[in-house]
């Protein structure tokens, strides 16, 4: 899978691939030696308790950068963020999504403007904005897995699941983090656990007021352990990544973002991307 990512990656004198492998399962021994490959400067493997999902890996690698970058030393750096699940089409389950991106599109998009790229894309009649009110009312009652689904499983509701009883997102970043989307209107969300992101912003947030305490916060609530093997605070952190990552719109923008809408719906509240624009598809052509 690795070999895969590095493939999309061109090799030019001008890049230094440096890799962070945050080994969850025991099985460091079978990383395969990177350094031989010259796109790659720096390899570094660290492990890590399995718990939390690939958000603890990305929020325990932030705090570890934001400590020991100056925003010089991140003005020329994009951070990609990607499961070591491999990314081919038996593996995207993704509802209203198309795609991943390539890792060479999530590279250019994020160099060049300086802004969070999600790794997988939507649909053309959904968009990645949500309202934000209505994202806040995401909540999981019972959990499955997919696989458990698929084998016939029923979803259970389990105590520890959801141990701090959050009523919804909304609660969570309330009582959790102290902290909410900083645009109230409208939101970016991305799903699937892979973005992309210019360094310089994480040290930019690290130096706000508020957002600074969010990183360590997050990975300390990801640490917590539970008899699924899962928490809800995993689904949440999916969830705040994309707005706690992303420039919020201005009002402007926000007002254009609106204005293409032009109030044609959301994806429905029973839905996993539950408060996601959507349009109807009598009023859009899909390229093919």
């Amino acid at each position: 899978m690795f070999k895969d990512v590095l493939g999309e990656i061109t090799a030019d004198r001008a890049t230094a691939v440096k890799m962070t492998i945050l080994s969850k399962c025991g099985n460091e021994n079978l990383i395969p030696d990177f350094g031989k490959d010259e796109r790659v400067h720096e390899v570094k493997v660290i492990s890590l308790p399995n718990v939390g999902g690939c958000d603890l890996a990305y929020a325990y690698f932030m705090n570890r950068y934001i400590e020991s970058h100056s925003i010089e030393e991140a003005l020329s750096s994009v951070i990609l963020f990607i499961k070591d699940t491999p990314r081919i089409e038996e593996n995207f389950h993704f509802p209203f999504h198309k795609d991943y991106r390539t890792v060479g599109e999530m590279i250019d998009i994020a160099s060049s403007n300086g802004h969070f790229i999600c790794g997988v894309r939507t649909n053309c009649d959904v968009s990645t904005f949500h309202t934000t009110n209505i994202l806040y009312g995401y909540a999981i009652r019972r959990y499955q897995r997919k696989t458990e689904r698929v084998a016939g499983f029923k979803a259970v509701r389990v105590d520890d699941f959801n141990l701090h009883a959050y009523n919804n997102l909304k609660d969570f970043h309330t009582r959790a983090l102290n902290w909410t989307f900083p645009n109230q209107d409208v939101t970016n969300v991305c799903y699937g656990g892979t973005f992309g992101v210019a360094a310089s912003r994480l040290i930019t947030l690290s130096n706000q007021p508020r957002e600074r305490k969010v990183f360590p916060l997050l990975e300390d609530l990801l640490t917590r352990k539970s008899s699924l093997n899962m928490t809800i605070e995993e689904h949440f952190v999916e969830r705040t990544w994309g707005g706690l990552l992303s420039y919020p719109l201005t009002g402007e923008q926000t007002e254009v973002i609106r204005k293409i809408h032009n109030g044609k719906g959301h994806v429905k509240r029973q839905s996993s991307i539950m408060g996601a624009l959507k349009a109807p598809k009598n009023n859009i052509t899909c390229p093919r």
